[in-house]
């Protein structure tokens, strides 16, 4: 039987390693073709699906928007597909409801970052723009489904936008071939704690610095972050600054394949963001085994006391009371443990990619 054609129009995910992986397993069910705004290099390119990216030439936002939105109408013509994913609202989503309408093809969207939040003091989110929030409220009205990443990402949308059609809330899953549990026996001095993010404001690594102090009082301790430098060093100053910087590991960028390794020697996951649509470094961290600790955003919000433990942002303070807590309490660390990997094999990535599945076909017929 001939496959369907499903066109994902957005490259901006496709730097996500799980979008990658969900991709490759919705292609055993559609023909998939894969529409970047950005272009993409020959190093990009895999057996499972097609890729169609702007010419690097097109350096300006606007041409390169107009050249992206050709390269799909011609495509298009050539190849109708049967369904439409728009990865986020703009400007992939605008594209998406636009092509639907002229092609009359459904178009799900898929709400993937901050497309009704906004962190004022860091200017960061979509609410703090007018007409981008005028564009994103227009797309998302006009879609015949849109998914959210958590329920603390739906609430904002809710809230913020005046949205009030279905919101099919999907999570991220982990492939738990690749994310497998640690015997992790109770915690023990030295405490290994692991943080996974960029450093950039939106990932707060000063309350984390500022916790992590704090708990070092406590318990020995040491603490390795992972993630590309975007702070210009004012992160690993501020750890001088706080007397902790031979107890801080920065290991700057690690390739993704590699960071299952560091979840293999870490105990607790520290993970201070200011806001997170979902957070796949929790996840992967619950599906090994390393317990969470952190800030109640994305699915830390969704999972809160179950899988894992949160305080409002910027409470460095109580995080670390909580952290402090937490290793002293045996019984509690089995428990959220427990949940936690429970939760992660029943919302794997062969879930996730399931949950596509059935919305694609709902949607189609």
């Amino acid at each position: 039987m001939k496959k369907k054609r499903l066109a994902v129009i957005g490259g901006g995910a496709h730097t996500i390693p799980s979008y990658r992986a969900m991709l490759k397993r919705i292609a055993h069910k559609y023909e998939v073709i894969l529409f970047s705004e950005f272009h993409l290099d020959r190093k990009s390119e895999v057996e499972e699906y097609f890729i169609r990216s702007v010419s690097e030439k097109k350096r300006n936002a606007r041409w390169r928007t107009v050249a992206f939105f050709i390269l799909i109408i011609k495509s298009f013509y050539s190849q109708r597909p049967d369904l439409i994913h728009s990865h986020s609202t703009y400007p992939s989503g605008v594209v998406a409801i636009i092509l639907g309408w002229l092609f009359r093809i459904p178009v799900v969207v898929c709400l993937d970052a901050a497309e009704a939040s906004a962190v004022p003091e860091i200017q960061f989110g979509d609410l703090l723009h007018k007409r981008r929030m005028q564009w994103n409220k227009w797309v998302m009205k006009n879609a015949a489904a849109v998914t959210a990443l958590t329920r603390f990402q739906c609430d904002d949308v809710r809230v913020n936008s005046d949205f009030s059609k279905p919101i099919q809330i999907i999570p991220r899953g982990v492939d738990l071939a690749r994310y497998t549990p640690t015997d992790k026996v109770p915690i023990a001095a030295p405490v290994r704690f692991l943080s996974v993010a960029y450093l950039h404001p939106v990932k707060d690594h000063d309350t984390l610095l500022r916790a992590f102090q704090m708990i070092s009082h406590h318990v020995e301790a040491s603490l390795t972050i992972v993630g590309q430098d975007y702070s210009n060093g004012r992160i690993q100053q501020l750890a001088k600054e706080l007397g902790i910087q031979e107890s801080v590991n920065f290991t700057g960028f690690v390739p993704h394949e590699n960071i299952a390794g560091y979840y293999k020697q870490a105990d607790i996951l520290l993970h201070t963001a200011l806001f997170e649509s979902q957070a796949m470094a929790v996840v992967e961290a619950m599906a090994c085994g390393v317990l969470v600790c952190g800030t109640r955003v994305g699915i830390m919000a969704d999972l809160s006391g179950e899988c894992c433990v949160t305080v409002t942002t910027k409470e460095y303070a109580t995080l670390a009371d909580e952290v402090v807590r937490l290793i002293n309490s045996p019984a509690e660390q089995i428990r959220l443990r427990a949940n936690a990997r429970n939760w992660v094999e029943t919302h794997s990535l062969s879930w996730t990619t399931q949950q596509y599945l059935n919305l694609y076909e709902q949607v189609i017929k």
